[in-house]
């Protein structure tokens, strides 16, 4: 059976980022439960905010283990203004 999961929110702050560099940050998600943990990123959600993921989908991650996500941050890609930028 199925279940869906309400994730706490997790900020990952990229500092300031030059206009026309791109920046990258490593995470780990890690599965805390006891059952495998399948997820997908909306990666539609991101489009057009400068932010994008190495991965769209973790397919079975066994309880207590841990996946690495690149987020990539490139601000010209998204052709975005200078200012703070959140999603």
């Amino acid at each position: 059976s199925r279940s869906a999961a309400i994730l706490p929110d997790y900020v990952v702050d990229f500092d300031f980022v030059i206009l026309g560099t791109v920046r990258q940050q490593t995470i780990t998600i890690r599965n805390p439960t006891s059952s495998n943990l399948t997820f997908q990123i909306d990666q539609f959600s991101y489009r057009n905010t400068g932010f994008s993921f190495d991965c769209n989908r973790v397919k079975n991650l066994p309880p207590g283990e841990a996946v690495l996500l690149n987020v990539t941050f490139d601000p010209r890609g998204a052709n975005l203004n200078l200012g703070p930028v959140e999603c």
